[in-house]
């Protein structure tokens, strides 16, 4: 996982090709979290999952972070925009989006454009303030 912050409270999160280990990427998500400020994920990077394999280990490092920062999540993370421009696969997305949010406490959107994906980060944002 790669964060990159340069654009906070747009963070882009990159799942494929990271250059950060499982962990340095949760400590900088951390770091964002105790920021005190709310902001929105966004990933273009499209939704196949299957591209972003992760160990038992991993998973079980990432299911263990998330029960421990829930509350911080729940309070800061807005959602995380997901741009996926294939119609069929955001339609297909949708029922994975439920569990999603339920997993990471707050909601996954899927959406067509990057910016339709800036579009709607703006709008969460600006509903915070």
């Amino acid at each position: 996982m790669l964060i990159n912050a340069s654009h906070f409270p747009r963070v882009w999160l990159h799942l494929i090709d990271s250059t950060q280990s499982t962990e340095e990427g949760f400590d900088l998500y951390l770091e964002l979290l105790e920021r005190g400020e709310s902001f929105v994920l966004l990933n273009a990077e499209g939704l196949d999952f299957s591209a972003y394999p992760q160990s038992k280990d991993e998973m079980q490092y990432v299911a263990q972070w998330r029960k421990t920062h829930r509350a911080l999540l729940r309070q800061r993370v807005l959602a995380a925009i997901f741009i996926e421009p294939d119609a069929a696969l955001r339609d297909a997305a949708r029922e994975f989006a439920v569990g999603y949010s339920k997993f990471w406490g707050y909601p996954m959107l899927i959406v067509a454009s990057e910016t339709e994906a800036l579009l709607t980060a703006d709008r969460l944002l600006s509903a915070q303030q």
